[in-house]
């Protein structure tokens, strides 16, 4: 049992706009729209002990159905090119990512972190850190 228990936690909101001007060209299509999207990101530390910390976070970005058509969609004269079915998908969770985290410190300066996250982000990654 730990009996260094803290609840650190986190939370930052994101939201953002791009425009763009683009034209079709054979099979390749790409829309004059505005797209935006809104992130969210919550982070949580577990247990802090004097030698490690534990944590995690959830993170989550949803986005218009313009930015999802002009990434995901098949227009029509796409799927006639291809023979992809026709897609037009509507607005939504573009990802949702959810990693754990540890770091232990080895010295003043030293410490290791290592964090585990979704398998289509970066699933595992381990740093040696050196603090000034």
């Amino acid at each position: 049992m730990f009996t260094n228990r803290v609840a650190d936690e986190t939370a930052e909101f994101q939201a953002g706009a791009d425009a763009a001007h683009a034209h079709q060209v054979g099979i390749v299509l790409a829309a004059t729209e505005v797209e935006t999207d809104q992130g969210a990101d919550v982070s949580r530390t577990f247990i802090r002990a004097p030698k490690y910390t534990l944590g995690g976070s959830v993170s989550g970005t949803w986005v218009t159905g313009a930015y999802m058509r002009s990434y995901f969609g098949v227009t029509p004269t796409q799927a006639a090119a291809t023979g992809y079915p026709i897609y037009r998908p509507g607005s939504g969770f573009k990802d949702v990512c959810l990693s754990l985290n540890a770091n232990y410190l080895l010295s003043e300066q030293w410490s290791v972190v290592t964090a585990v996250g979704s398998p289509n982000q970066m699933p595992a990654s381990s740093f040696l850190v050196y603090s000034f």
